[in-house]
């Protein structure tokens, strides 16, 4: 009876002592991921008297914390918001959750993929923007036309072809952000120049 009794004492302290430091819970969450957007780090905690926390982030490439927040009572949310860095690749936190005794506890370390936005992307991995992709287009479409005249004049044409080669050179470094704008390039400058011969062909005839 007596080992009974002292065993059920120590239960009831290993309670205690769990209970006077401040508790993570298993639900966590970030509101967004994409560079350059403002997040909202979460966790859940209880204990006694919660008195504030502490994100810590690799958001600048290396662990950093945040500003000492504070929050109360004995179930609460730690909720703190940054802007997530603009050529980060994965994001590491956790939290460090604080009560009145000055006792701490700190969350596992999270991780996630980091978003790069469309237009980020297509700026900073392709050599054209949606303007300069529009003016190619154009481009493309004026020597077309000039194609239809040049088929009476050889100097135009060699000319028209030339900008057909130029057309198709300048599809290869596209090729590392958009295989398939690349690919559509290159086949509109080498369709242009069968073009631009064959109807050259058809008028000598």
């Amino acid at each position: 009876m007596k080992k009974l009794l002292l065993f059920g004492l120590l239960l009831l302290s290993l309670v205690a002592v769990a209970m006077a430091f401040p508790n993570y819970g298993s639900y966590h969450l970030v509101n967004s991921t994409v560079n350059g957007s403002v997040a909202m780090f979460s966790h859940d905690w209880t204990g006694n008297n919660l008195t504030g926390f502490v994100l810590s982030t690799t958001n600048n490439g290396s662990w950093a914390n945040e500003t000492y927040t504070g929050f109360s009572g004995s179930a609460n949310w730690s909720n703190y918001s940054i802007t997530l860095n603009a050529t980060q690749q994965i994001t590491e936190w956790r939290f460090y959750g604080n009560d009145s005794q000055n006792e701490w506890n700190v969350t596992p370390k999270y991780s996630f993929n980091n978003i790069i936005p469309v237009a980020e992307y297509q700026d900073t991995k392709c050599p054209l923007n949606s303007i300069q992709s529009t003016l190619l287009y154009i481009f493309i479409g004026i020597l077309l036309l000039i194609g239809c005249y040049a088929a009476y004049t050889t100097t135009i044409m060699f000319f028209s072809i030339l900008a057909g080669l130029m057309v198709m050179l300048y599809s290869f470094p596209l090729w590392g952000c958009n295989p398939v704008y690349g690919l559509a390039v290159f086949l509109g400058g080498f369709l242009f120049i069968v073009y631009d011969v064959f109807l050259r062909k058809i008028v000598e005839q």
